[in-house]
């Protein structure tokens, strides 16, 4: 394990607090400077134009954690932007100037340091492998679907929730009639029978469903045109690792495209009924 004040009292690192929403460095930027974050937290972002108006988050990275450390072997301009999410305070090195010399001076704290990167990369590297095969997973049944029902959506619901191993999955939709409830339709521990239960929002805490004040909640609201129509609750004893957020967001972006699907054959249905 790094000793934190051992890379404190190191004359080769540097420390820096940067203040909410202050830039650590900017895509298309240059530096060889190996970041380790003591504390806070730091949003990973990638401009999707070249006007760099829009951005898309990649990753959210907290505490004893490092960044850039692809600097211990090259110089590459940066391919993200990292900014500060909170008050974050991190420590940096410069990787080709100062690193050999830390190695001679302290050979087991550039030992640890190295332990550490090569620990952190193994872990994002299965992260990576997990969001890939999960999401190809439910694409791959979403592209099976030969009719779009219920039973279908509620079968891609269960396979999410199997996948990632969570405690349970809802699926609600919005009550046309009073906005002031929701209409459960699924719940994965009723084993794919079809619910029908009016429950009253609060605070997305559902007052018909049992929900105890410690548990672990994801809510995800899914739309059309600004119209909220559906929502996707999920429970967790545990806390939701940032990889197993992506991962359920990713999954219900592709369930999403079925939802509306479905909206749009009832709403020619409707038509056509209206017409005989």
């Amino acid at each position: 394990m790094i000793s934190l004040e051992k890379i404190k009292l190191s004359e080769y690192f540097k420390e820096k607090t940067l203040n909410r929403w202050e830039l650590l460095f900017d895509e298309w930027k240059i530096d060889d400077n190996l970041y380790f974050i003591v504390s806070g937290k730091l949003s990973i972002e990638k401009y999707t134009t070249i006007e760099k108006k829009d951005k898309k988050q990649l990753a959210i990275i907290k505490g004893w954690d490092f960044l850039w450390e692809w600097a211990l072997s090259e110089s590459n301009i940066k391919e993200v932007s990292v900014l500060a999410l909170e008050e974050t305070i991190i420590l940096y090195i410069d990787a080709k100037k100062d690193f050999l010399k830390l190695m001679e001076k302290d050979p087991q704290l550039a030992k640890d340091i190295l332990v550490q990167i090569i620990s952190i990369t193994n872990k994002r590297t299965l992260d990576s492998n997990k969001y890939i095969a999960s999401v190809y997973e439910i694409n791959k049944n979403i592209n099976n679907i030969k009719q779009i029902n219920y039973l279908e959506i509620f079968k891609i619901l269960n396979k999410i929730n199997l996948i990632l191993k969570w405690d349970y999955i809802l699926y609600l939709e919005t009550n046309p009639i009073d906005d002031k409830y929701l209409s459960l339709k699924y719940d994965s521990r009723k084993n794919l029978k079809m619910q029908d239960i009016l429950v009253k929002k609060w605070h997305y805490r559902l007052e018909e469903i049992w929900i105890e004040k410690d548990d672990r909640i994801i809510v995800k609201e899914i739309k059309i045109a600004n119209e909220h129509l559906w929502n996707i609750i999920v429970w967790k004893k545990d806390n939701f690792s940032q990889n197993e957020k992506r991962i359920f967001l990713a999954m219900i972006n592709s369930l999403s495209w079925v939802l509306k699907q479905k909206k749009i054959l009832e709403e020619q249905r409707n038509i056509e009924f209206s017409k005989i």
